[in-house]
């Protein structure tokens, strides 16, 4: 566990977004690190536990406090709405931070963004591109089961590995990704068509979610 003073990470999102923004805030306040036996190392999953304080802000209290917020503060938003199009412009989402980043034309071609500069990051989905099913393939649906496979794995492990109470923790969140892939075909299931395009949406910003968080979080709390 972290012993140090905790970095404060400011999550911003709207009415549309607030869901993930809360999504974001739970990945990180669970205990789901890996303390390998016989030794003292620890494996991170995401961020090292206890190491980051999140605060979760609308666009409007984002706004108000703006003036008085140190530019040392770290701020995602999550969504394309309201103070976001202000920062996306200025985020490179092909080359930010350190870590080579292989797939990540193949997630914007998707419609699929996280990334950040400076100390302001984003996730956000292009909306348009969602309503295009036909972009939703068999690849995409791989990408989107591996990942929750790999959490799942990690979760599970630190079931094995963890106290009861550690345990419960990660088992809640474990049951946050269990969301079946919704194929383009499945369309057809539905009454409406615009039900489908936000199961599609919902799906693409948990990828995105949970990506960031295992990948780049700690790269950008640095």
């Amino acid at each position: 566990m972290f012993s140090g003073t905790p970095k404060k990470l400011i999550i911003v999102g709207d009415t549309d977004t607030d869901v993930y923004c809360e999504y974001l805030s739970m990945l990180i306040s669970v205990a789901d690190d890996i303390s390998e036996e016989g030794n003292d190392k620890t494996k991170i999953i995401g961020i090292t536990d206890g190491s980051v304080d999140t605060a979760i802000w609308t666009n409007e209290i984002y706004r108000d406090n703006r003036a008085h917020t140190s530019s040392r503060q770290k701020f995602l938003f999550i969504g394309n709405k309201g103070s976001a199009k202000n920062i996306i412009p200025n985020i490179n989402f092909e080359q930010s931070g350190t870590k080579e980043r292989t797939d990540i034309k193949e997630d914007i071609s998707l419609g699929i963004y996280y990334g950040w500069f400076g100390n302001k990051a984003c996730i956000y989905i292009d909306d348009t591109l969602v309503k295009n099913h036909s972009l939703y393939t068999e690849k995409f649906r791989k990408k989107y089961e591996a990942l929750l496979d790999s959490y799942r794995a990690k979760a599970e492990n630190a079931i094995q590995k963890g106290s009861s109470h550690k345990k419960a923790l990660v088992l809640d969140a474990a049951t946050l990704l269990i969301c079946p892939f919704i194929l383009p075909f499945a369309i057809k299931e539905h009454s409406s068509i615009s039900a489908t395009e936000n199961e599609i949406l919902d799906q693409a910003y948990r990828y995105a979610t949970l990506k960031f968080y295992l990948e780049y979080l700690e790269i950008f709390m640095g």
